[in-house]
């Protein structure tokens, strides 16, 4: 390194200590990137790990509710059959009434209507 010399001691001096600060700084702030650019590459790879994390926490999850879900399903299934059962009976006990006694009352009716309505047209 050449250094020139204007006459002056001081200022050759005072340019290598500004150069040896800079010099300094600039190490420092290489540095801290490293430091920075270091962790964020192990932030990126404990973020993977937690996301792998919560997708078996929520598989362990749904194997813990697993029985409570099947015990609301089966109860499920009891209340709707006895509820099938029960409308079978009302339309069981509906349409006996209808063809036992309604249908044919409502069909001498309709007959003796006709008769009477033959009757006067004639």
């Amino acid at each position: 390194m050449a250094i020139v010399v204007c006459g002056c001691h001081c200022r050759t001096s005072s340019y290598l200590s500004c150069v040896a600060g800079l010099s300094y700084v600039c190490r420092w702030v290489m540095y801290i990137e490293k430091s920075i650019c270091d962790l964020d590459n192990k932030l990126v790879i404990r973020h993977e790990t937690l996301k792998k994390i919560r997708h078996r926490v929520e598989i362990i999850r749904q194997i813990f509710d697993s029985p409570t879900v099947y015990c609301r399903a089966l109860v499920e299934v009891v209340r709707r059959r006895r509820f099938s059962h029960s409308y079978q009976l009302v339309l069981r006990f509906t349409f006996t009434y209808l063809f036992t006694y309604l249908f044919p009352t409502c069909l001498a009716i309709t007959l003796s209507w006709q008769s009477g309505l033959v009757v006067m047209v004639l």
